[in-house]
């Protein structure tokens, strides 16, 4: 309860003072000041690190991010911090409060935050390399690197973090994926079927929409296509340029075999209830999947259920470490019952979720009674 009660009142302050005690302005530039402990970070001191990731699978050329390594006293693990679209890690800053036992590292995908000029976002398949770069990094670092790796992303952050370790099987010991999205094309067709028209009364289908999904890779018809998307869906890339590639994370996920905790929210209209459960299916390994029926829209429920989110990942974390988990069931399935209505922006449709051929044979355990205060995965 002590740290919830820290953890907000941190939220109150704008997100560039979490690290105030730890910097000084000199010329206009924030200076870190090396090894002074920030008592509201379990006494962490930090560093200001700069990462070297490839540019595409095409090109060799590196790329220079940028990050902030959070370093602990006594940490046991590292968790890796990977960022959703449009945000960066002064963004995500108040989630180091989320890891406040372990050394915790946020990063800038590239075409976000500091040195982006000339950069292009390609919703997590080019990101794979970012996050490859950063946990490289952080296996080198001389504090880290005896130390296991834990992943947490959400959103683009989570596709690009699954596809880093498909690609990488040493990357990290094991990965919180809150809201990845199950492929580019989904993801599309899901933001496609928003684009309707108001005629007499009845919402119709705009005209073209079919067009624009079977040309939404081609460069010629994706400026329109982010057009109509920024008007009808509200789907702004602002100052980030953005190139929609083909990207498939519940594909790459058949080659992960590290544990993982999902996290769902049945009013997610970007990666809704059946998008994650689509992931979590393909995952080799020991996983867990917690649905939240709560949340009002995507990446809520941290905001909507802290206490219980922060619970559930530090319980998951814990039974890394320790091992606990291998004496536990290969894969559950965790779905809370409301607490309360929510009225979300679109009634999400009924999820029939089913898995492998028989449509009767469905994988891990449901259980949709109300979680206790501490779970148990």
């Amino acid at each position: 309860m002590k740290r919830l009660i820290v953890f907000a009142s941190l939220l109150v302050y704008p997100v560039g003072m979490l690290f105030a005690d730890n910097t000084y302005i000199t010329s206009g530039k924030p200076v870190s000041k090396p090894d002074k402990p920030m008592k509201f970070f379990n006494d962490a001191t930090e560093e200001r690190v700069t990462i070297y990731s490839r540019e595409n699978v095409s090109s060799d050329k590196k790329l220079a991010r940028k990050g902030i390594l959070l370093k602990r006293p006594n940490a046991k693990a590292t968790v890796l911090i990977c960022p959703g679209f449009s945000t960066d890690k002064y963004d995500v800053s108040f989630l180091h409060m989320l890891f406040n036992e372990y050394n915790s590292m946020t990063f800038d995908f590239r075409a976000h935050g500091e040195d982006s000029d000339g950069q292009v976002c390609t919703l997590g398949r080019d990101e794979s390399y970012d996050v490859i770069a950063a946990a490289e990094f952080l296996r080198n670092h001389p504090e880290c690197k005896d130390k296991p790796i834990i992943i947490y992303g959400f959103s683009m952050g989570a596709s690009a973090a699954i596809i880093a370790q498909a690609n990488k099987s040493n990357l990290c010991d094991a990965m919180i994926l809150d809201c990845p999205f199950d492929s580019s094309d989904k993801l599309l067709d899901r933001g496609l079927e928003q684009l309707k028209v108001n005629v007499f009364g009845y919402k119709v289908a705009l005209p073209g929409a079919s067009v624009l999904k079977r040309h939404a890779y081609s460069p010629y018809v994706q400026s329109i296509l982010k057009k109509m998307l920024k008007t009808f869906t509200h789907f702004n890339t602002g100052k980030i340029q953005v190139n929609f590639l083909p990207v498939y994370p519940e594909e790459a996920i058949k080659y992960v075999d590290v544990p993982c905790f999902f996290i769902a929210c049945v009013n997610d209209l970007k990666a809704p209830e059946e998008a994650v459960l689509s992931v979590y299916e393909g995952a080799k390994g020991y996983k867990r999947c917690w649905i939240d029926p709560d949340g009002r829209r995507h990446f809520d429920t941290i905001f909507r259920q802290m206490g219980k989110y922060f619970d559930h990942v530090d319980t998951f974390i814990k039974s890394i470490l320790d091992g606990s988990y291998k004496k536990k069931p290969k894969e559950k399935v965790k779905k809370d019952l409301p607490h309360c209505v929510i009225t979300s922006a679109k009634k999400p449709s009924d999820v029939v979720h089913s898995s492998g051929t028989n449509n009767s044979q469905k994988k891990g355990t449901y259980d949709t009674r109300l979680t206790s205060n501490k779970p148990t995965y």
